[in-house]
Formats: structure tokens, sequence, C-alpha cells
């Protein structure tokens, strides 16, 4: 909120709230008030627009004030409120009666509290004579909304808030025990004609829109927000003598807190709730917030009527919020006839078939309009292993990226929900985003966290996420594909565990694409997401935040930094690093941890800026794609390497004469994670896992340290149930991906610093001897053997040519007619018995769930494979990918271990070829890329 944001609320531009529990609002906080005299408060701002203050709204003339533009015809707050939103005219207060417009003054804000009792003009406490009336709109119900850590005093307030004054009715998520109880109880409560206190931590936008949104449920309802702003050190002291009331034989009297009842889990909870928490911003929808410090409150265990009343009337004294949305338009004229007609389709055409579109519209209030727009289904919208991916072109034909979004939302019900958006910056990104708030804004989301710019990479949105309890996230890529006009765009869903929505979840998708008759949207002004901060749009908060940050933080939760950051700098000179982040989303990430963290020069990052086409490369982190990294490993000498593809989820790790393949890298890092890396020392490592056509190099590791090995389709997705359940630690795919259950997508930044991370111990551990890449590589060979392993992709090939060459494999399975023959390479002279062919099923462990179809294997008697996929990824024609692995024990030697990749499979691939008859189908002779 800006400089006239805060005019219009009526709020002088440098007037800030108070330091909240854990930080403080990346804007200024309009109508925020702590005061001593709540009398004189009251006085001064009588006659609000919520009805709260010295009478009913009285229609008035339309007047001039020195502030700027008033408007006072009744029934026109919400004109006015929509002029000020587009104009950023100066509009203190709407003001519904004849009274000069009260400008607000910042001297009625202070640090200390002192109750003034008014005289009783209502309900009474039988005690104390103290009434309620005189300080809440008669006739008004409120939703009064508590906010602040445990043990901050909420509970005590509200306690004492029910006793005596009983139209009050206290709703507590502790005595209740889940949250849809209090959901349930606060409306039941509001059809009864009551007042609610709703008394939980409510510690960000999403928790607390759910009590806005149902306050509105009940029209005239008052939706207040109070916070008790105890700073975090504070809370711990209260917390502990709170717990010791619980517990038996302790001679204080009280009643304890209800869920808590140790001092060691009340401080886990207080630190959860502490990371967590975000203070209210006023576009959320309240109209009145008070502040309360420690110092406010009496320093009694219980509170009085009176001390009760004084707080309501402090409340009460804040001046009221006057919700805004971005503005649209620059001439006063224009918007007060927009703004008017806005009104009118609201009052007189929601929900009717307007005559020139046929949309349907629906008024929500404020003036806000959801349309319904008609559309007919396109063909072929099935979500792949990772999201639908299609040319741009696609995506820019009208309402078909509607359609996909509202079929989205349609099959995960996303009213009340937090929504993260993240994406690759890729071409048509920015533009989609909007979509998205449009479709979602309509559809009921609570709340969206996008990243600045749009850009947050897959492994960055998977931890936002999962550390901001968010209930899902819509990701704008299409991973390694090429970007820009002519080229790829993506969109895929992630669930609420941070990783890919499963073949359920997809289905469904799918299924609505093939039926959707119309899509919903609300049409406002765009959201800049070039700024960091909180918004609005419509009715749903928007946060946008550093796209960086908590990745980082999370790293550094993982990793050794100060480890690798003391290896790097002993061996400045004879170990050198290289970061490519190929224009993809990964740069901004890899100068923050290599050279704002390690220290690292900042030549040892290169592409480190995320561009919409991606510098006209294709982000694919291989020796193909990758070949500007290649070229200055070898030209330089340098001895680590490492690139990330456009949505920073895959890796390559290179060094001088040494490339290392997906799945040995997966089998290096799980044989080291539990001695290296202290994210692994601490938890142990549960289980590996890996994608069916990458190598069983890993599986060796695992048989060696007694862990279990789970083979699953390719799609990281199959690794979230196993992680969920805690029987999967570390997995990784042939296609470059690699991670962990920190996250649940793979992560080729993680992989590129567990990497460091392994190299920075082992050279610890040898301190005379520099341990580089190909020597860890050399070691681990000469312990576990070695899978010579290669991938062969025929991109863009005729879809009717694939099908054939997976058809008459499936004719050779079901036959057996492969079974026990014998080919012969005609280069090496090597022998390869067939032992088997089948095709690959899938049987989920956790929730039994089947994937049928996931690929052919033909198995050879020395252990070796090979597999053909025909892959669901590619946004146009068909990509065939042939699996090439060859076992070679440890007892061979360093000669045979030692081999190029390419030498040590030759014959294999040549019997490859013959058995597929893959050339002939494709009408190939080389592929298009080998890694």
């Amino acid at each position: 909120m800006d400089a006239d944001a805060d005019a219009v609320s009526g709020t002088p531009a440098d007037w800030r709230h108070p330091a909240s529990p854990t930080k403080q609002a990346e804007e200024p906080m309009s109508a925020i008030i702590n005061c001593k005299d709540p009398d004189t408060a009251l006085a001064a701002n009588a006659g609000t627009g919520d009805g709260s203050g010295s009478g009913d709204p009285q229609p008035t003339a339309q007047s001039e004030a020195p502030g700027g533009l008033i408007l006072r015809a009744a029934g026109l707050d919400d004109v006015a409120r929509t002029v000020a939103e587009r104009t950023g005219a100066d509009l203190p207060i709407l003001l519904p009666s004849a009274n000069a417009p009260v400008a607000l003054d910042s001297t009625l804000t202070t640090d200390k509290l002192e109750p003034t009792v008014a005289d009783s003009h209502g309900q009474q406490d039988d005690q104390t004579g103290v009434g309620i009336e005189d300080v809440l709109p008669p006739g008004r119900q409120v939703m009064l909304v508590l906010v602040g850590l445990v043990a901050s005093g909420k509970s005590t307030f509200a306690q004492a808030l029910e006793r005596h004054f009983p139209q009050f009715r206290r709703c507590s998520q502790d005595e209740l025990g889940d949250r849809r109880s209090v959901e349930a109880l606060a409306r039941q409560t509001l059809g009864e004609g009551l007042s609610v206190v709703i008394d939980r931590t409510n510690f960000d936008e999403s928790q607390r829109a759910t009590w806005i949104r149902i306050g509105r449920e009940v029209p005239g309802t008052l939706v207040w927000v109070m916070v008790f702003d105890t700073p975090y050190e504070v809370s711990p002291l209260s917390l502990h003598a709170r717990v010791r009331r619980t517990l038996p034989n302790v001679a204080i009297e009280g009643t304890g807190h209800p869920t808590i009842t140790t001092p060691e889990l009340g401080l886990e909870v207080l630190e959860n709730f502490q990371s967590l928490f975000r203070p209210p911003v006023p576009h959320e929808g309240y109209s009145r917030i008070l502040y309360l410090k420690p110092a406010d409150l009496p320093p009694t265990p219980e509170l009085s009527a009176e001390d009760v009343q004084g707080i309501l009337r402090c409340l009460q004294a804040t001046p009221e919020i006057v919700q805004n949305n971005p503005p649209v338009q620059d001439q006063t004229a224009v918007a007060i006839g927009e703004a008017i007609n806005l009104v009118v389709v609201s009052l007189h055409e929601a929900s009717q078939c307007t005559e020139e579109t046929g949309h349907r519209v629906e008024d929500i209030g404020m003036g806000i309009a959801v349309k319904e727009i008609p559309t007919k289904p396109f063909d072929g919208q099935k979500p792949g292993t990772s999201g639908l991916r299609k040319r741009v072109k696609v995506f820019e034909q009208e309402h078909y990226t509607e359609n996909f979004i509202q079929a989205i939302f349609d099959s995960v019900e996303p009213s009340g929900k937090t929504i993260v958006i993240g994406g690759d910056g890729r071409y048509f990104s920015p533009e989609t985003v909007q979509t998205i708030l449009k479709i979602g804004s309509a559809n009921g989301v609570a709340k969206f966290i996008i990243g600045q710019n749009a850009i947050l990479s897959t492994p960055a949105a998977s931890n936002v996420i999962r550390k901001y309890k968010a209930d899902g996230g819509i990701l704008l890529t299409a991973s390694h594909n090429p970007g820009g006009p002519n080229a790829d765009f993506g969109i895929k869903y992630n669930m609420s565990n941070g990783g890919p929505a499963p073949e359920s979840v997809t289905n469904t998708i799918y299924e609505k694409t093939k039926t959707i008759s119309t899509y919903r949207v609300i049409e406002l002004a765009p959201i800049d997401l070039s700024k960091k901060g909180f918004f609005t749009y419509g009715p749903t908060n928007v946060e946008i935040i550093d796209s960086v940050s908590d990745y980082v933080r999370l790293l550094e939760s993982i990793f050794d930094f100060p480890l690798i950051k003391n290896f790097l700098q002993s061996h400045a000179n004879d170990f050198k690093v290289l970061f490519d982040g190929m224009h993809g989303v990964t740069g901004p990430y890899g100068r923050a941890i290599l050279v704002d963290a390690l220290g690292l020069p900042a030549s040892s990052v290169q592409n480190a800026i995320p561009l919409p086409d991606f510098g006209g490369g294709h982000p694919d982190p291989n020796l193909t794609y990758a070949h500007d990294l290649v070229e200055r490993v070898e030209k330089e000498g340098i001895q680590f390497g490492a690139a990330s593809d456009g949505d920073g989820d895959r890796n390559m790790i290179y060094g001088k004469g040494a490339f290392v393949t997906p799945s040995d890298s997966v089998a290096i890092i799980a044989d080291w994670a539990a001695e290296a890396i202290p994210y692994f020392k601490k938890g142990g490592v549960k289980g590996l896992a890996r994608s069916m056509p990458t190598s069983a190099q890993i599986d060796y590791v695992a048989k060696k340290k007694g862990l279990e090995c789970h083979v699953v389709p390719t799609g990281w997705k199959f690794f979230g149930n196993l992680m969920d359940a805690g029987r999967l630690s570390i997995c990784g795919e042939e296609s470059f991906g690699t991670g962990s259950d920190h996250i649940r997508e793979k992560d080729g930044v993680w992989a590129v610093v567990a990497w460091l991370n392994i190299l920075a111990y082992a050279n610890q551990q040898t301190p005379n001897e520099l341990v580089g890449i190909k020597e860890l590589l050399s070691k681990h060979y000469a312990v576990y053997g070695r899978s010579f392993f290669s991938r062969y992709d025929y991109e863009e090939v005729s879809s009717e040519g694939a099908q054939k060459l997976v058809d008459a494999l499936n004719a050779h399975i079901a036959a057996g007619s492969l079974a026990q023959t014998t080919h012969k390479s005609q280069s090496t002279g090597q022998e390869f018995a067939v032992a088997g062919a089948a095709n690959f099923d899938y049987t989920d462990p956790i929730d039994g769930s089947v994937s049928r179809n996931q690929g052919q294997v033909v198995s050879f008697a020395d252990g070796s494979r090979v597999v053909f996929r025909l892959s669901g990824t590619g946004s146009q024609g068909a990509t065939v990918r042939m699996y090439v692995e060859r076992y070679v024990g440890a007892d061979k030697g360093a000669g045979e271990l030692g081999k190029e990749t390419q030498e040590g499979l030759k014959g294999l691939i040549e019997v490859a070829l013959e058995i597929s008859r893959l050339r002939e189908f494709l009408g190939r002779e080389k592929p298009t890329v080998i890694t």
C-alpha cells in the first residue's frame, strides 16, 4: 500500500503499526490504534460507515472537503469506495452524516491503555452494572477475531468477555478440538443472533480469512480484529506459568491450558507458531483492529467487566478501515461512471445473462461481480507426469488456458484455501498468473502466495507450500523444455504436501476439461508482480514474497555451510566451481547460495538471469544442451561444474574429465548422506528409491546398508506417498532428477550443494589428498561395481511410428518370443542372452493404487537391461526414450570399471536397436540427444 492508498483510508502516510510478535508488516497499516482515552476517540470517530458510531446512516447531500471528493448520497458507499480505489482520490472517511470529515490524528496512539467506564445503556453485568451496548453498535453482531502467539492472553480475554457479556460466545479450538468444530459453532452462534469471539492463534491471513468469510455470511455483521502483541521472548514465561496450573499438586489457581501439558511441548508449539506468524493487514477484510501490548492489560489473572469494556471501547475507537483494490483509472469522472455502472450491475443484473455477452453475473458484495464465461471443451488437455505441456500458441487460444485452470479448481475445491503460484518465468507466465488470480478469486480462493515477478523454482514452491501450510500450488513451467513464443508452456498442480498431483487428481482434472461449459472470473486491475507485499484481488488476499530467501534458509538447515565454505576458501586455487543457470529460474538461487552464502566469486555463476526464452537455449542440463558449461570446464580445468534446468528441479554434475550420470549421482549421495550431511546425520536415512528406467546403482548401496529400495514409474509424484509414509529419504531419476524428503519435488540446487557437502567432508578426511569428482567416482565403483548407463532420446518423431514400435514390443512380450533368445554384437562380439521381457506395472505400497504400462523392459541373463518408453512430457509429436544398462562388478578392476560410458555399452546398444527395430519404425539413424 502506497501513500495514495493511505490517503484513501484517511490515514497519514507515515502512520505505521506497532511491532508485531515476530515481524513488521511490509506496508503501512491503516486505521490501527492503541488509545489512552476511549471516550475522546469515540466522540471523534462517531458516525463511521459500519454503523458503530452515534447513529444509523442518514442521507446527505454531496459535499466537498479539503481532503478531496466526498460522496454522501445514501447507499453510495460502494460507489465512493470504488472511486477511491480507481482514482486515489483523498477520501479520509466515508461519512453517512452531515458532519465534516474527521481527520485522524496520530496523537490518538499511545503505549498505555487506561480503560474508562461510560454510562451503561444496555445489558449489564449482574455484579458490576457495567453495560456493553454503549461501546458496541446497537442491533449489530460482531465477529471478533483474536490474533496472537500461544500464551499471549487471548483466552483470558475471551473467557472474561463471555463471562461478563453473554451476548458474546467464545469459540475455542483448544476446547472444541479442530477448526471445523469452531466454524460450526461460530455459524450457529451468529445464526442465534449472538456475537462471536474466535479464540485461537489465527497466525496468518488464510487462517483469519475463514472467520472474515463466516462473518460476512450474516448481513450486517462487523468483523473486528484484536492482536495480542506479546513479544516472543515474553510468551514462554507466561506459557510456563499457565502450564504449571495444569499439573497436579501445584497450589496455583487457574484452569491452565487444555492441550499443552508440558513446558517443553508448549515451547515447541510456540516456536512453530512464531515462525509462521504474519501480522494482519487492512485489506484482509476486517473493519477495525486493535493492538494490545502486555502493558495494556491489567496485571491480574482475570479481567473484570470494566477491564473488558475498556478494551472494547478502545477497539471501537479505532477508525473504520476502508477496503481498497489497486487503482485502475486516473480520471475521476471516468472512475465515478464506471463505479456507478458496477454497482448498478450488482444490484439489478446479478445472476442474469446479459444480452450482449451471455455472461452470467453474480454480485458477491462490495461492488465486485463474478462473471460466468461460456466456453467449450478442448481436446487433449490431459496432464502428463508433470502437468499439461503444449506449445505457447495452443495456450494462447481463447479460453484454452482458462478452461484448464477452471478444471483444476473444479477438481480441488479451492474455497477458503491458500494456493501458491510459482514458475520458471518462461514466456506467457505473467499473463497466466493474472488469469489464475481472476479465476481463483471467483472460485473462492482465500489467499494466493506468489513468487516475486512470477519467479519461484519448482523446489522452492514445494518448500513454500509446506512451510506456510498452503493447500496446494499451481506451477507455470514446462521444466527443461524450450521457452519463447514459438516454444513450450506448461501448467501443473501440486498438493498440500508440496508434491505433484497424483494420478487420481490429474485424471479428475482431465475429466473436468472434457465437460466444461463455463468458467468463473472476477475482472479487476492486474496485480503488480514486481512488488513484494500484501495486496487484495477482490475477496482474495495476495502475498508476493521474495522468491529466494525461504529456499536458501531451507538449504542452510540441511547442509554444513560452514564446512563447505571453509573447504572452498582453503582450496580457492585448486578447486574451482562453475554453476550454469542456463537462463532458467535457478540463476538467482545459485548466486544467493554460492556467492552470497559460500563466498565464491561472482564469476562462479553463469547464465544467471532468468529469461522468458532462456536466452534462446534449451534449458536441459545434459551433455548436449549444457555445452557452454562442458566447454568451460574442460578448457579451464574446472574441478566442479554443475547446471540446473528451466524450473530448477534437474541437475547435472560435471568435472574435468568426469561426467556423473544421474544414476551414479543419487547412489553416491545415498552412500555418503548419513555420514556427511547434517540433515541425515540427525534424522537418518529411512529408505532409498529410483524410477524404473534409472540404473540399479543405488540398489547396491541400499543392499550394503540394509535399506529398503523402491522402484517406481517415471514421475516424481510416485515418490511422494513413500516419503509421507516415512519409508523414503533419498531418491532419483535418470532424467537428471535428484532429491530427498526435505520437500516433495526433485531439487537440482539441493543436489549441487549435496555434492559440495560430500566433497568438503571427504577432503576433511584426507587433508593431504584433494578428492574431486573423478576420485569420488573411482572410490565408489571400487566398492559397489558400476552400472554403465546411457539414454537415447528420439524427439518429435512420428506419433504413428512411435506407436508401431511400442505395439511390436508388446507383441513380443505377449507371445514370449524374446525369452531365451541370444543376440550377438557385430562390433564387439559380445553375446547377450534374453532372460525375459515385460511391461512394467506398479502397485503403490501405501495406497494400493496401480499404474500400468509404464515401459517395456527387456532383461538379460547377465543383469543388463534395455528399457523403452514413449514419453508423455513433450508438447509436439512423440518422444521415444531408450535406456541401456550394463553392470560390471567391482572385481573386474579399474581398467574395466573406468571405461568411457559409450565404449562400455557399445555391444548392448547394437543389440537393443536390433531387437526393437527402432530405426525402422522411427525413421531415425541417430538419437536427438545422448546422455
